[in-house]
């Protein structure tokens, strides 16, 4: 009878930790780029052709992606050649393989900025001015953190 008596008790516990283990764990699936990239950025450095720029003042540069696909930049005292557009807000989406951000795309305004850092605390972009605002085609690289 001790015997089985404590074969029952072995299969109460046996059973109580097989409940427990098997209980539904809280699952979270990984947030889409479009889901990190949505939000409101600050610029916290802005490197021209590597070096970084200390002239510049990007201190109230903001750049607003939102779900919707809509985008605005609030340019602040930066310099005028960073404008996206005239407008500085339109339609924007990802590229092909995740690698790109593109605004106004279809448009006369459409520009491309190639995705360098994607994660929810560091935005990094790198793209060249045309030569057609400037012959010398300037590589820029932003670095942005979420705005507070």
């Amino acid at each position: 009878m001790k015997i089985l008596n404590k074969t029952i008790h072995f299969l109460a516990l046996f059973v109580a930790i097989g409940l427990l283990t098997a209980c539904p764990k809280k699952v979270t699936t990984p947030k889409t780029l479009l889901e990190i990239l949505s939000k409101n950025w600050k610029v916290s450095r802005v490197l021209i052709n590597g070096q970084v720029d200390n002239a510049g003042n990007y201190n109230n540069f903001r750049l607003l992606l939102q779900q919707n696909g809509t985008y605005a930049v609030t340019v602040g005292g930066a310099p005028v050649s960073v404008v996206i557009n005239p407008s500085n807000n339109g339609k924007w989406e990802i590229g092909s393989g995740e690698t790109q951000i593109i605004f106004d795309k279809g448009t006369a305004n459409e520009f491309a900025v190639t995705l360098v850092e994607k994660t929810e605390s560091k935005l990094t972009i790198r793209f060249k001015i045309p030569p057609s605002i400037n012959k010398t085609e300037p590589e820029y690289t932003f670095e942005f953190v979420p705005a507070t």
